[in-house]
């Protein structure tokens, strides 16, 4: 196609080592997608971003959508579901056309299978007309990564396809160190917390969570009612919370259940 995505100042060696240079230096997802809106936008125009990645040994993969194009959940629940929804589709005919990038213009090709057409039928509802995909398989032989980019300003052709299979190194690690450095955050809150909480807070925190009330616990654990609410007054001050229903929130998000967790242990 003459109309292509792909500028001509996106083959710029200028503009090609400045990218690199952005996509090495990205370590979490405010940079990542801080990177997408910004100079990789000279390469490879879009509105909207979804990456897959797998988690294993969960099957199949995890989306997270990026761009300047608002979605609500329900949308992307609707694009993501396993039964049916379209990015799960896009990965299967990625997969069964030899992980060739999927070109996903406005109108199916003359000869495009039935699974085409609606694809690119639901794209249109979706209004996300426009789209390149392509993605990585593991050693396992399943996806391990998969990328489609919606609302390209123009149909995709080959040369922008070449593009993307270009920069597809680059989005792929540079999106496993935004979720690496998600997840070891997350962790590092999860070990912060459980070295603040006693372990008297995490067995009162447990007995909260059974709808217990502050004389019921007091009772049970054989000290005064005041001591309780005292234990409660720190616990609501360490997790950041306010209310009996948002400790025990925490506390199911973090694993703070009495005895479990990687690594727990008391602290007296």
């Amino acid at each position: 196609m003459e109309n292509e995505a792909l500028s001509p100042e996106a083959i710029d060696a200028e503009a090609i080592l400045w990218n690199i240079r952005k996509a090495v230096e990205v370590r979490t997802r405010s940079e990542f997608f801080s990177w997408l809106q910004g100079t990789f936008q000279s390469v490879l125009a879009h509105e909207v971003l979804v990456c897959g990645i797998a988690q294993r040994p969960a099957p199949g993969l995890r989306f997270d959508w990026f761009g300047s194009f608002p979605i609500s959940g329900e949308r992307f629940d609707r694009l993501c579901r396993s039964d049916g929804g379209l990015l799960c589709a896009l990965v299967t005919m990625w997969q069964q056309g030899d992980q060739a990038p999927l070109l996903l213009g406005s109108s199916p090709e003359p000869g495009s299978l039935p699974e085409t057409e609606h694809v690119l039928n639901e794209i249109r509802e979706l209004d996300l007309s426009n789209g390149l995909a392509d993605g990585f398989l593991g050693l396992d032989g399943l996806p391990c990564s998969f990328f489609a980019f919606f609302k390209l300003p123009a149909p995709p052709g080959v040369r922008t396809a070449s593009a993307l299979r270009m920069w597809l190194p680059y989005l792929y690690t540079a999106w496993m160190r935004a979720v690496c450095e998600e997840v070891t955050s997350a962790a590092l809150q999860v070990r912060r917390i459980r070295g603040v909480l006693t372990g008297r807070e995490v067995e009162i925190l447990n007995w909260i969570g059974k709808g217990k009330t502050n004389a019921h616990i007091a009772s049970i654990l054989g000290i005064g009612e005041a001591t309780v609410a005292s234990h409660l007054e720190r616990i609501f001050r360490k997790l950041g919370v306010r209310s009996r229903a948002q400790a025990v929130a925490k506390g199911l998000t973090l694993n703070l259940q009495q005895g479990t967790g990687p690594g727990w242990r008391y602290y007296s």
